[in-house]
Order: structure tokens, then sequence, then C-alpha cells
């Protein structure tokens, strides 16, 4: 499995703390499961692989879709890799006036956002 992080442009770094990726390098490479805890940083996810499994508290299964936002969860999840595994993500700092940075950076509030873009978090 390759994991790589990349320096912020200087424009996003009071936004974004970390631009990383992870991919397989062969049919094989699947990612070990992995517990993610509510932390309150936010992630924006672009899968260009195959869309990785989340596993919420309650145990149901999904798949997730091949971009999406996370935030703000108040239970843990579980993810795993589910075939070749390929994306990139953006990880923004959890402190300060997001609403008006998220708005900076994407053109959006946060809630048009996700309105825009169908994001549902009632099931994390």
């Amino acid at each position: 499995m390759i994991y790589r992080e990349f320096e912020t442009h200087a424009g996003l770094a009071p936004y974004v703390q970390l631009v990383w990726m992870m991919e397989s390098e062969h049919e094989d490479d699947h990612a070990p499961k992995s517990l993610i805890v509510p932390d309150g940083i936010v992630e924006i996810v672009f899968h260009y692989g195959d869309p990785w499994i989340t596993t919420a508290a309650g145990g149901k299964r999904m798949v997730q879709p091949r971009s999406f936002a996370v935030s703000q969860m108040r239970k843990y999840i579980e993810i795993e890799s589910n075939g070749l595994a390929g994306f990139v993500s953006s990880r923004f700092y959890p402190w300060g006036d997001y609403h008006r940075e998220f708005s900076a950076f994407t053109g959006f509030t946060p809630k048009a956002f996700f309105a825009k873009n169908n994001v549902k978090f009632a099931e994390l």
C-alpha cells in the first residue's frame, strides 16, 4: 500500500492541514480495517479506485460514495478497503471560524455545499 502526504499550497495552509493519498500497489494489496473516532476533523475524500466500506457503530455497512465530506461524527466508524484502493483526501483544521474558512475555500457555506452535493451524515 502506498501512503503519501503532499505539501499544502501556501494559499490553502490556513484551512488545509494535510492532503494525503493511499493507493493499492497490486490486486491483493488491501488496507486493514481501521477505527475512526470522532475528532472534529473535516475531511473531503475523492476515490479514484474502488470506494471503501464504512461500518457504522450499530453495524450497518455501506459503500462510500466516490467523493464525500466527513465531519462531526457522534460515534465511531470502521473503514476497510473494498478492492483496489485509490483515494486523495484533504484534511481541514478543526479550529477557527470554519464556516468562513470553508466558504472561502469552496465558495459555499457548509450547509449549502452538503445540500448541493447530496451529502448525508444521518447514518454516521
